[in-house]
């Protein structure tokens, strides 16, 4: 991983300031040096071509007075004279025998021909083996005794290269002082520039941290100023849109609260996406309904998060959001959706979505809004069961009197006996018809909440009395044995005696009616923690544990495969009201095949309560 060097505007301009010194006296220094080359190394040349062509000149003198002392002299005085600059001078024949040379050691010795005639007037960078250095030979040709004879002369370049170097030194001290004078003008120039530009850093952060009444000091007249003057200008407008821009901001928190205080209250699912079907908006209940946490889904796709099938199919459907973003109108879902949630379980919904809009009309988003429809399902559910159920009750009484009412109408001539056991016959299926049609008026009364409530001193065991007096005859048809047990100082209950009447009925007849023969039914009461406690128990088949928490809702009726009971659902669930009503409680204890016990709770209001001898053994099933 690659980190950043950060360098100030500062060390940049003394940076670049100085390499823009060091570049000019490198280039200077160059340009100088080659030109002092360039110089140094054509009066080289020039003093070797001067000095061959006096050798030649002496040379063509001696032979024609064969002088050749004087041309020895020459040649060794021109290397002595010359010292440092010619290193060695000599006189070739034309066959390539060194005829003379400063230096007599060399004379006999022969140079290549082809050498000679090859080389141009000029050889540089020539290594002289002798001298053991690099240097320029120059030769030239001389015409003795109608030949042409060659004239060799050495040059060094060891004069060139001091002098270069004294040149380069001198330059480096220069450039040196330069580099110095430069470094200190790009300082000053560079604090000059940076100075302000470094206040304005400082004030911008000092602005960022909050402290929008900072300003910095626009004295200057330059660039420089003028841009102090226009930040301080732009801290000014900044902190007039703060402040603007708070109270929006306290205006959308405010509405935010708001907002989310009516999502959190509403008993809907409410669930918002954008143009990508991306989650903007999930409120509680949406969260409660699918499993999914708000902060989970927030930008996911909606389609992962809500899944609907069919009840019937089961298999997945398309959610209304997508028929929205194709028709861009308000959709509705099928009264079969299923919502399937995060952990796999389904709840049935009633779903509904819209399309949202800008203010030019073009759709950016949907919001959808579902709810449990569960409670709606079961009420449809149970009110079918429910008119099934009457239907069949109503017919069954119905066509028995019809049928024995038409029998003895046919029959003038009927045995008396016959005629009094259909009577008998009609006049219970009448007395059952009653019964069913009360119940419906019991349940017309008390559901809407229109029944009275009759304040009255109720002795309650007067009215158990009763109710077994009524439901014995019942009982001994099915040698089902009734048992009570009633404490003999209980005290009276203030409470609605047609009511408590209707309560102890239910419970007792429906305790017979589950109860096989030869079964038992017990009813007992005591008074407990300033509760007078009503507990009948039977000995029947019971209610599936599945079933308990459903048994007081109106039409409900336990499922028995293989076995048909008359009833209609409504006995319990006016228990269940009526004992409300009175500010009480029941409860139920179950097991299949076991028997079942139903214990009612109610209110004493009586300031003196006796104590009463516990029943509780008495009722044990």
């Amino acid at each position: 991983m690659e980190v950043g060097v950060k360098v100030s505007i500062f060390h940049k301009i003394m940076l670049y300031a100085v390499l823009l010194v060091i570049a000019t006296v490198g280039i200077s220094t160059y340009m100088a040096v080659e030109t002092e080359t360039a110089v140094l190394t054509n009066k080289l040349i020039l003093l070797g071509k001067r000095t061959a062509k006096d050798i030649a000149f002496a040379a063509e003198k001696a032979f024609s007075s064969s002088n050749w002392v004087f041309v020895e002299e020459l040649l060794t005085e021109s290397v002595w004279r010359e010292r440092g600059e010619v290193i060695c001078s000599r006189i070739v024949k034309p066959d390539g025998t060194i005829f003379m040379a400063n230096d007599k050691s060399f004379y006999g010795d022969t140079v290549d021909l082809s050498f000679l005639a090859e080389q141009s007037t000029v050889l540089p960078d020539y290594f002289f083996p002798e001298q053991k250095e690099y240097g320029t030979l120059l030769v030239r040709s001389v015409a003795i005794d109608n030949e042409q004879w060659y004239v060799m002369v050495g040059l060094s370049s060891k004069p060139i290269k001091a002098t270069i170097r004294r040149l380069i030194l001198h330059d480096v001290i220069s450039g040196s002082f330069a580099v110095l004078l430069g470094a200190v003008v790009s300082f000053l120039l560079a604090q000059s520039i940076c100075k302000p530009i470094i206040g304005l850093t400082k004030a911008a952060k000092i602005i960022s941290d909050g402290n929008l009444e900072h300003r910095v000091v626009a004295n200057r007249k330059d660039e420089v100023g003028e841009l102090a003057r226009t930040f301080n200008d732009m801290a000014v407008k900044l902190r007039e849109s703060y402040a603007h821009l708070e109270e929006k901001v306290e205006e959308l928190a405010t509405e935010k609260e708001l907002l989310s205080i009516t999502l959190g209250g509403m008993s809907e699912g409410i669930i918002a996406v954008d143009i990508n079907k991306r989650i903007i908006l999930f409120n509680i209940v949406a969260e409660n309904l699918t499993g999914w946490k708000s902060a989970e889904v927030e930008g996911k796709a909606v389609d992962k998060v809500f899944r609907i099938v069919d009840e019937k199919t089961k298999e997945f459907i398309e959610s209304p959001i997508d028929e929205v973003l194709q028709s861009g109108k308000t959709e509705r879902g099928t009264e079969y959706d299923t919502l399937i949630s995060r952990k796999g379980t389904e709840c049935p919904i009633a779903v509904s979505a819209a399309p949202i809009r800008k203010s030019e009309g073009a759709v950016v988003g949907v919001v959808m809004v579902f709810r449990d429809v569960s409670h709606e399902r079961e009420v449809d559910r149970l009110k079918i069961d429910f008119t099934s159920s009457v239907s069949h009750e109503l017919r069954t009484p119905l066509t028995s009197i019809k049928a024995y009412t038409a029998t003895i109408l046919r029959d003038p001539n009927m045995p008396e006996e016959t005629r009094r056991q259909f009577l008998a016959i009609i006049d219970e299926e009448s007395n059952r018809l009653a019964a069913l049609i009360e119940d419906l008026l019991e349940v017309s009364r008390i559901e809407p909440g229109a029944a009275k409530m009759r304040r009255e001193t109720v002795d309650v065991a007067a009215v158990i009395e009763k109710v077994l007096l009524n439901l014995t005859p019942l009982a001994q048809k099915k040698n089902i044995q009734l048992r009570k047990d009633i404490g003999d100082e209980l005290p009276t209950l203030q409470a609605d005696e047609g009511k408590i009447e209707s309560v102890v009925m239910n419970l007792v007849n429906n305790a017979i009616k589950f109860t096989p023969e030869h079964g038992h039914v017990a009813i007992c009461v005591e008074v407990t923690d300033g509760e007078m406690v009503i507990r009948v128990s039977d000995t029947g088949m019971g209610i599936p544990k599945e079933a308990l928490s459903k048994i007081f809702d109106r039409f409900y009726r336990v499922d028995r495969p293989g076995k048909q009971i008359q009833g209609t659902g409504l006995g319990l669930s006016i228990v269940n009201k009526i004992v409300t009503m009175h500010n009480g409680r029941i409860e139920v204890e179950s097991e299949m095949d076991q028997g079942t016990t139903f214990t009612v709770f109610l209110p004493l209001t009586v300031k003196f309560m006796p104590e009463v001898p516990s029943a509780k053994e008495a009722c044990t099933k």
